[in-house]
Formats: C-alpha cells, sequence, structure tokens
C-alpha cells in the first residue's frame, strides 16, 4: 500500500543521507518526501541541509513550497525569488 512504501522510502531516504550527508540531491529527494507526506518541519530542515551545500533552484522552490504551507508567506516568497535569479 501507499502509505507503507512512502514510510520505507522515508527510511531509505534517511539512511542514504546519513551515509552520504555532503550529497544535496540526497537531501533534495529525501525533502520531497517528507513534504509528500506533509512533514513541512522537516521537510524545510532537509531543504537548507541541501542548500547548505549547493544553491539549487529545486531546493529553493521546494523550500518555498514548504514554508507556504505552514504559514511562512514572507519567506516563502524570499526563497522563490532567489529560486527564479539563480
Amino acid at each position: 500500500d501507499y502509505v507503507g512504501e512512502h514510510r520505507e522510502a522515508l527510511l531509505q531516504f534517511r539512511r542514504a543521507v546519513q551515509i552520504n550527508p555532503n550529497n544535496d540531491l540526497l537531501h533534495i529527494f529525501f525533502a520531497e518526501s517528507l513534504a509528500s507526506g506533509g512533514n513541512y518541519p522537516e521537510a524545510i530542515n532537509e531543504y537548507r541541509r541541501a542548500l547548505s551545500i549547493k544553491a539549487d533552484p529545486r531546493s529553493l522552490s521546494g523550500l518555498s513550497e514548504a514554508l507556504l504551507a505552514i504559514g511562512d508567506t514572507s519567506g516563502s516568497l524570499q526563497n522563490a525569488r532567489k529560486a527564479v535569479s539563480i
């Protein structure tokens, strides 16, 4: 079922970022999975980790969406502007 598969995917991503903490794409994929499950606070942390490795429009866009989902419109707009300027 979807919930079980999603839970397993999150576990695999968590392991992957522990093994490869400097891989920005793993943090992005993990953040996207977290956000798709509604875990925006942890997704925000993962997007920020990805951005600390490499400034990337995908990370900024995802961060913008996650911030908007928790009601941080100012932070969302700021990151959306950064995403389009890269």
